[in-house]
């Protein structure tokens, strides 16, 4: 987990009790007795982020520590949120990478202004589809296009890291000319596999286009539905 400072740290998580109700969402702190902090992660360029392990064991909390009692429920109102803060770091390493191929443009490789006019154009459009949305209810109702509007913008931000590197050529492999460069290329390495991932939102957008053998099998033979007691 990240930003798990060493002074002091709140974590939300998700509990699943042993009976059959809803996993809940509790709030756990580093000075509860039960939860240890491990060394900081040795991570490739992202060291300062206080990335580490938790473990916990036999941890009591009150009621009062329960942020919401279904997890689920919980979820699909804050992920637009979440998924939004993670298009904001594709659509700014995209925009700067972009912006660089495009100021290189006119040095011998003109034949890359149509890609970079374009994604340019494509970004600004995704960008706006997100903030004119983020604040209703469009992605809570609809997640799976939100799903795909991550996943259009971490395939912009690789197509991007690869104009700005036919843009600016050789040197990109020199320690000063391409310190920029080598750090957006670390930067969008991290984009596809932040949580959820590129792999997980896309098994879900297919498990969300392919019919459930369950969904035909009641649609088959419908059964009374379960009370709970």
């Amino acid at each position: 987990m990240t930003n798990l400072r060493k002074e002091g740290f709140d974590v939300a998580a998700a509990v699943q009790d042993d009976d059959n109700r809803p996993a809940f969402v509790v709030s756990l702190s580093s000075e509860d007795s039960g939860l240890t902090r491990s060394a900081d992660l040795d991570l490739m360029a992202m060291r300062a982020s206080n990335t580490a392990a938790i473990r916990i064991a036999r941890l009591d909390i009150d009621n009062d520590r329960i942020i919401h009692p279904n997890a689920g429920d919980w979820l699909a109102r804050v992920r637009p949120a979440f998924l939004g803060l993670q298009c904001g770091m594709s659509i700014g390493l995209a925009a700067r990478a972009l912006s660089e191929a495009g100021s290189l443009i006119g040095d011998g490789r003109g034949q890359l202004a149509a890609a970079v006019e374009r994604l340019t154009g494509e970004l600004i459009v995704l960008e706006d589809q997100l903030l004119s949305r983020i604040d209703s209810s469009f992605f809570v109702d609809q997640p799976i296009t939100l799903f795909e509007l991550r996943i259009r913008l971490a395939e912009i931000v690789n197509q991007s890291i690869q104009l700005e590197l036919s843009a600016t050529g050789g040197k990109v492999y020199l320690s000063i000319p391409g310190e920029g460069y080598q750090r957006r290329l670390r930067e969008s390495a991290f984009i596809p596999v932040v949580t959820p991932s590129l792999v997980q939102l896309e098994s879900v957008i297919k498990a969300h286009r392919r019919p459930s053998a369950s969904t035909v099998a009641i649609e088959a033979a419908p059964t009374a539905p379960r009370r709970r007691p």
